[in-house]
């Protein structure tokens, strides 16, 4: 008698969206966490001020020198002398453009508040 092949079980996962360690929403599908994720990162772009626990040169691929190059081509202040990135945030803020948050925000690219985990699920 022939013995019936097994077919091989391909492992199972899912991709989780955390916030930190809280899962936000778990998917079947990469792609729709990543759009997920995306549009969470956007809401938190009309609230958060990105430079309140971080440095340019620390989030931004770009580091300090492209950062500085890109906001005073944008037309934005410079710093005051002691004020601290945060502190520079929320000073210019209410002035920005939409399109000039969008593009500070879009500097600093290293920063994000969402990430997309890849999960094997058990047998």
């Amino acid at each position: 008698m022939a013995r019936a092949r097994q077919k091989a079980n391909p492992r199972q996962t899912v991709f989780v969206v955390q916030h930190g360690d809280v899962a936000e929403r778990v998917f079947t599908d990469r792609a729709a966490a990543e759009a997920h994720r995306l549009e969470l990162e956007r809401s938190v772009r009309t609230w958060a001020n990105p430079l309140a626990s971080g440095k340019p040169e620390t989030l931004s691929s770009g580091g300090l020198p492209k950062f500085m190059q890109a906001i005073r081509a944008m037309g934005l202040p410079s710093r005051v002398a002691g004020e601290s990135w945060g502190e520079w945030w929320d000073h210019v803020y209410p002035e920005m453009r939409p399109e000039q948050r969008d593009a500070v925000w879009n500097l600093l690219d290293k920063l994000h508040y969402f990430v997309v985990v890849e999960v094997p699920l058990e047998d």
